[in-house]
């Protein structure tokens, strides 16, 4: 909510000293069932938030990307290297 998921290098430790994230992670419960999937190898598995105002939102969620059940196309691992070198590897030194 805070930062890109997606952007690896944001996992650091100025994340863990966060107020905001920090305040956050107070408020979640994880409950695990006895019918949850291991989402690396397909299983199922869902997210379900229950907000302040009494909403409730339930989002499931599909196999881990490069997990055998959703496999890494080439493209993807390009992709994936790139996200990782974004920030040591200057765009005019990258070919394509």
């Amino acid at each position: 909510m805070f930062r890109d998921i997606a952007d690896p290098l944001n996992y650091d430790d100025a994340a863990l000293h966060d107020a905001r994230i920090r305040g956050l992670a107070k408020r979640i419960e994880l409950v695990t069932t006895e019918d949850a999937g291991d989402r690396a190898n397909g299983g199922d598995c869902e997210i379900t938030l229950e907000m302040a105002d009494g909403q409730r939102h339930v989002l499931p969620t599909s196999a881990v990307k490069g997990s055998p059940k959703n496999p890494f196309t080439f493209e993807d691992g390009i992709a994936k290297f790139r996200q990782w070198t974004h920030r040591i590897i200057p765009k005019h030194n990258r070919r394509n």
